[in-house]
């Protein structure tokens, strides 16, 4: 099953960390790292067969569309794990309670400002790019933005994110070495749980949006944005819904963590 078809979930979780916890993070996830690759399949049937894997760590942007004015001093850490669909996820909950309970519960008492814990392909490539985690390193750079949008809102979002998947398809590459060769892209769509640990206490009325892109290194990211902004009605409405909406703008994240 490919990588990125439209029948795959993920994990898509972003936290927010200050710099006095920095060190202590990039620890949890030198952990978590290792869990991964001792405890999760890249192929055969059996679950966890993680698709996709990697963690990024980005400074806060003042400005997300502007580097150049300079960082908050926090970081965020984003996490994009994609699994075949449904029952990957809950393989992969089922083994870190087993096997990494002390590990789950560093993570669960990060500043979880993302809360995409099941988290549907909405949109992605229509190559399906079965090997993508082959080239995922930490040479990557990449982007994950996430918008917390009142269900009675989503219509303008869903729209905005469709469009981009257009865009995406006609402008980027999924083979080669040029700079908009991209490893990966997913948007998802996901309901905000009151409790991501019980989903018997319900959903909230929001929903959690999250495109996630990874390119080969910084050139790749600088180069999407350029393209982006060549397409200033698309690029506007970009704008216009992230300020809106955001909870976290990943911007040229560094990969620390993968398989």
């Amino acid at each position: 099953m490919a990588p990125t078809n439209k029948t795959c979930m993920a994990f898509n979780i972003g936290f927010k960390v200050s710099a006095a916890d920095e060190q202590k993070v990039d620890n949890v996830w030198e952990r978590h790292e290792k869990f991964m690759k001792t405890t999760h399949k890249t192929d055969g049937e059996e679950e966890p067969r993680v698709l996709v894997y990697y963690i990024m760590k980005a400074p806060v942007l003042n400005d997300f569309t502007d580097p150049s004015k300079g960082t908050t001093g926090e970081f965020y850490y984003s996490m994009n794990e994609i699994y075949r669909s449904g029952a990957g996820l809950k393989a992969h909950m089922a083994v870190a309670q087993e096997k990494g309970p002390e590990m789950l519960g560093e993570v669960m008492a990060l500043n979880n400002v993302a809360p995409g814990f099941a988290g549907q392909v909405i949109h992605c490539f229509n190559d399906p790019m079965e090997d993508a985690w082959k080239f995922i390193n930490k040479d990557c750079y990449g982007f994950q933005i996430s918008m917390a949008v009142p269900n009675s809102e989503v219509g303008p979002v869903e729209q905005f994110l469709s469009d981009h998947e257009k865009f995406m398809n006609e402008t980027h590459e999924t083979s080669g070495n040029g700079p908009l060769r991209t490893l990966t892209y997913t948007a998802t769509k996901s309901p905000i749980m009151v409790d991501p640990m019980d989903e018997s206490k319900g959903a909230t009325d929001s929903t959690l949006y999250t495109v996630c892109e990874l390119y080969q290194n910084k050139e790749g990211t600088e180069a999407h944005m350029k393209a982006g902004q060549g397409k200033p009605e698309l690029f506007g409405k970009f704008v216009e819904l992230v300020t809106k909406y955001q909870v976290m703008s990943s911007m040229h994240g560094k990969v620390i963590a993968c398989m």
